[in-house]
């Protein structure tokens, strides 16, 4: 991983990451129900049946993680999530922003793209924006014969099927073809 840069890039950057990893929520995803995995993942399927605020289910699911990682790997890191957690879960909510599109397939890609330079740009400041990122860190401690990829994969495809099973097979689809671009960009901002 690349070195972190300086205080005030590090404050830019982690602003920028939190705004561009937010924005698709509105502008993409949650109009087009495509689940992109974890917590963020199953408030979508959760706004499809009842209309539940995304960004809040998001940040409510992750007080717990919060709390468990603050033991767990110390109060620097858990603070620096904490903040980028609750920023980001209040943009999901309150950008106002109007859905781009309507086409499932390039919502799914789009709304991967800007999703995976939001968290590269956030990991390259030394944060996460919690969820299933920060429970696979957490459950890599514990069981550390499995690696955190393998452990992403399983959560996020459990929200995937969960999304399949409620909302339709074809969005399942979408949703899998976000989190490949999302992968995609996290990478390329990460180096």
């Amino acid at each position: 991983m690349p070195k972190r840069p300086g205080r005030a890039l590090t404050a830019l950057l982690t602003a920028l990451g939190l705004v561009l990893g937010s924005s698709p929520y509105k502008l993409f995803l949650t109009p087009n129900h495509i689940s992109a995995g974890g917590f963020t993942g199953i408030g979508i399927v959760l706004n499809y049946l009842m209309n539940v605020p995304v960004g809040a289910f998001g940040l409510l699911m992750n007080i717990p993680l919060l709390l468990i990682s603050c033991r767990e790997i110390g109060t620097s890191f858990a603070l620096r999530t904490a903040v980028s957690v609750i920023a980001c879960h209040l943009l999901i909510d309150l950008l106002p922003f109007q859905a781009m599109a309507s086409e499932p397939l390039l919502c799914a890609i789009f709304g991967g793209l800007l999703l995976g330079i939001g968290r590269g740009l956030l990991v390259r400041c030394g944060t996460t924006t919690g969820g299933t990122d920060l429970l696979a860190y957490l459950i890599k401690r514990r069981m550390p014969h499995l690696s955190v990829g393998t452990i992403l994969q399983v959560l996020d495809m459990s929200t995937i099927l969960l999304a399949g099973a409620v909302i339709g097979a074809e969005y399942a689809m979408y949703a899998l073809v976000c989190i490949y671009f999302s992968g995609k960009a996290v990478d390329m901002a990460v180096s």
